[in-house]
């Protein structure tokens, strides 16, 4: 139904009476601007108006608000929606006093310390110089750029220390978490299809009823355990007849038992959000808004957005009962195995022998936060206690049995800092023997499974094929074309065989998880094929070499493609060279799709597909449908991807050298962390199956040190991919440089880790200025190094002041004829922290 137009109502005839003020103004027209307090304030009156009625009735008619002036929020609005945006993206949650000031003068915000304060002061309602992220991205969208002066820190301290609400401020009791969407689901009276309109954040598109008069509702389903404080609706004063007028908010248990709680008359000037409920402390299961009537009684309505915010409680993280019981358990425990250590040494072998059969069943990450086969009985706390108990039981014998389970213990965990310890033992015995090979697999087959499972569709491009299309628009080109239902790729007449290249497109490299192949119908569709993935010694692209690389196989058919998989059976795929398949398909004569087997997920930077032949030997051409490939996107690297193994470990045996174990977990550690930071970036959900408590920039250097001064080449390797391990985890060590950072002051910081940092940096310094000629794998080192500093500002220099200090000495001494390597990457990575 449509409204009549309307121009007119009685607020506004009410709005316009008020306009006038009485006859008695002269105090307040000279009124005079107060220093330190922005725009111009009328003056108060004189003392003797306050014994006067008749006055003091005029003197306060005259009082006005003050008018609204911009504040530094509104100044820098957008700036900081878009860089909250950029944090919550790479996983940071909070922000930080320091933080906010840095972007705002990066931004030219000539304020002095006491406003920027002020500024952050409205988004920081516990004064503890640290706000959520996420909390201060929806206050400052839902301002929508409006002046925040003083509006924010009067909420959001309402909302945080409500009487109504006395958890919240009870140490003991639960926590409450803002929830911004605290609905489950909304109904309306009409239109259902429209109701994200009025939800998507955007106020210029509504939603608009279709009914008689007063019978318009907005019906919430709220979420289960939640608290509803704030509702507000949004209406735009050009909507005329169509804007609502008078509006009521009724709660219950069930939507047919509700009872009207608030009764709420909107002016017809008003265009932006107006609030129903605040400050309130619903708890019932349906909410819903009444629209009564509209202006100038018009029939339909329309509603530009709609917020309903709320309080879910939260368990406050603390040792529970069940985690101080079994605490109390292995405290009891780890007392009586002390106590006869000395008497009866088989004891501690029998709780080690049991120990490692527990762990047998316990593959790497099966214990940390992020497994689904986690047991809620191993909380945190119980885990840091179990990990206490064996390193005291442990402690009087140093065996490759006993650093092998404490290994484990800390893979199960997923600990980073539990992993490194281990390891930094293990350095010291490289050549002696472990019993690992089954912990070894257990990580390549995690690590397999966590990359097909998270892996995403790749946009690859097609750089060559063997063989033409029978026309223009049946290229081979159309094979990576969705949807399927086109023509495809179909060779010329005489080809019943092909090959295809694909690449990234660009400089960097690929890692496929999983290929997916339709062929056409009928006896032209490929019957088997083979995959492999390489890399190329030459820069530049010919296609020729690339097709002669891997002729000996154009020859194969179905027969030799099953003599080749009968013979890998058994194999590991750490045997298979890079000219070698990774992968094989073979469809069926009713079955038009096949997953291509992969048996290796190799980083490379060609992709080549050979379509060995068609299902009917009397096919006049090949027929293939499409190819959909997912994996990740990997950095391209010098050297190709090496199968990390000791020179000296024999591959037919269950031990593995010390020297094998520390590159494979290494290895297996880094992927991990890199692909978390990928996850991260990417903006999508993730889960972290990695724990970095206790992560310090100490444990590295304590481990690099160590690494160092062994001149072995696996020792080179593990300093390579410990310093990769540590640029995927500059975030999670910034993160607590910057939280201790909160003030102006510099961070009080252990002596030891100040330390640590010093070393590190000079150390990495003095690597990368040798000139002397070294060796592949030194050389592999170097361009990590190289790395390292030129992303590693924020952790050498922890503190704000330190790096502005050094940036600006290093400036000075621009004029030097000697530049080295070092400096350049320094000035480098400091002009991109302050950029």
């Amino acid at each position: 139904m449509g409204n009549a137009p309307s121009n007119s109502s009685e607020d506004e005839a009410a709005a316009a009476g008020g306009e006038n003020w009485g006859p008695h103004q002269d105090w307040a027209a000279d009124s005079s601007t107060t220093p330190g307090l922005g725009p111009a304030a009328p003056a108060l009156p004189p003392a003797a108006a306050l014994l006067e009625p008749a006055r003091l009735r005029e003197a306060a008619a005259a009082l006005r608000p003050a008018p609204p002036y911009e504040s530094l929020v509104s100044r820098h609005h957008g700036a900081l929606l878009r860089w909250l945006e950029e944090r919550l993206g790479r996983g940071e949650e909070s922000v930080t006093l320091e933080q906010f000031r840095e972007l705002l003068e990066a931004r030219g915000a000539g304020c002095s310390g006491e406003q920027f304060e002020e500024a952050f002061a409205q988004f920081d309602a516990e004064g503890d110089g640290t706000v959520d992220a996420e909390n201060m991205l929806e206050a400052l969208k839902n301002s929508s750029g409006a002046n925040l002066q003083g509006e924010l820190s009067h909420v959001i301290r309402q909302l945080q220390a409500c009487s109504l609400v006395p958890e919240w401020s009870s140490g003991l009791l639960d926590k409450l978490k803002s929830v911004t969407k605290c609905y489950a689901y909304i109904e309306t009276s009409s239109n259902p299809a429209d109701i994200d309109k009025m939800t998507n954040g955007e106020t210029s598109s509504y939603w608009q009823s279709d009914g008689s008069a007063r019978s318009h509702w907005i019906r919430l389903k709220m979420k289960p355990d939640v608290v509803l404080r704030h509702l507000s609706i949004a209406v735009a004063a050009t909507d005329q007849s169509y804007m609502p007028q008078q509006v009521t908010v009724a709660v219950g248990r069930s939507a047919g038992d509700l009872q009207e709680v608030r009764d709420v008359h909107i002016p017809s000037n008003v265009t932006g959000y107006v609030t129903l409920l605040e400050n309130a402390n619903i708890s019932q299961l349906y909410v819903q808004i009444n629209i009564k009537r509209c202006l100038s009684d018009g029939c339909d309505t329309r509603i530009h957005g709609l917020r309903a915010v709320g309080f879910q409680r939260v368990k406050k993280s603390g040792v529970s009962v069940s985690d101080a019981s079994a605490i109390w358990y292995w405290s009891l425990l780890t007392s009586l195995v002390t106590a006869s250590m000395e008497t009866n040494p088989a004891f501690v072998q029998t709780v080690l022998h049991n120990t490692q059969k527990a762990l047998q069943h316990m593959p790497p990450l099966s214990l940390s936060p992020g497994s689904t086969d986690f047991s809620t009985f191993l909380s945190p706390n119980v885990l840091e206690e179990v990990d206490s108990f064996l390193i005291r039981i442990t402690s009087c014998c140093s065996t490759p049995e006993v650093e092998l389970t404490l290994l484990a213990f800390a893979l199960a965990r997923g600990s980073v800092a539990k992993v490194m310890s281990s390891l930094c033992t293990i350095t010291d015995h490289l050549d002696t023997g472990y019993d690992a090979s089954s912990l070894i697999s257990s990580m390549a087959s995690v690590r397999q499974n966590l990359l097909l499972k998270y892996g995403k569709p790749l946009q690859l491009t097609l750089q060559a094929c063997d063989v033409k299309g029978k026309e223009d628009k049946s290229g081979p080109e159309n094979l990576l074309v969705e949807p399927w239902t086109r023509d495809g790729f179909l060779t010329e007449t005489g080809k019943t065989r092909a090959s295809t290249i694909f690449s990234a497109g660009t400089e960097s490299a690929f890692q496929v998880t999983q290929i997916r192949i339709m062929v056409r119908r009928g006896g032209i569709g490929a019957q088997c094929g083979l995959v492999f993935a390489y890399n190329s010694p030459s820069d530049k692209f010919h296609a020729e070499e690339h097709f002669k690389r891997f002729e000996k196989y154009d020859k194969w058919k179905l027969q030799e493609l099953r003599q080749f998989v009968k013979s890998r059976i058994g194999c590991s795929s750490d045997d298979l060279g890079e000219d070698d398949p990774i992968g094989w398909f073979e469809l069926e004569e009713e079955w038009d799709e096949a997953d291509v087997k992969l048996q290796q997920c190799r980083v490379a930077k060609y992709l080549m597909v050979k379509f060995l032949c068609t299902r009917q030997e009397s096919a006049e051409r090949l027929g293939v449908q499409g190819l959909s490939i997912s994996g990740y996107l990997r950095p391209a690297r010098a050297e190709a991807e090496q199968n990390i193994l000791c020179a000296h470990c024999r591959k037919d045996t269950e031990s593995a050298c010390g020297a094998t174990l520390l590159l494979r977990t290494l290895q297996f550690i880094q992927q991990l962390a890199h692909d978390l930071v990928q996850q991260k970036e990417s903006g999508l959900k993730y889960k972290s199956f990695l724990d970095f408590t206790g992560l310090d920039l100490q444990i590295f250097w304590n481990f690099y040190s160590k690494l160092k001064q062994n001149p072995r080449e696996e020792c080179i390797c593990a300093q390579t991919l410990l310093l990769r391990l540590l640029q995927s985890c500059f975030s999670v060590l910034q993160g607590e440089a910057l939280a201790a950072s909160g003030e102006e002051k510099p961070p009080t910081q252990r002596p030891e880790g100040v330390e640590a940092a010093k070393e590190l940096y000079i150390h990495l310094c003095d690597v990368v200025d040798r000139v002397d000629g070294d060796s592949m794998p030194m050389e592999i080192l170097k361009q990590e190094v190289r790395n390292t500093l030129l992303n590693g500002a924020a952790i050498f220099f922890p503190d704000r002041q330190t790096r502005r200090n050094h940036l600006f000495t290093m400036m000075k001494n621009v004029t030097e004829q000697e530049h080295k390597q070092s400096l350049q990457l320094t000035f480098r990575s400091l002009c991109t922290y302050f950029r």
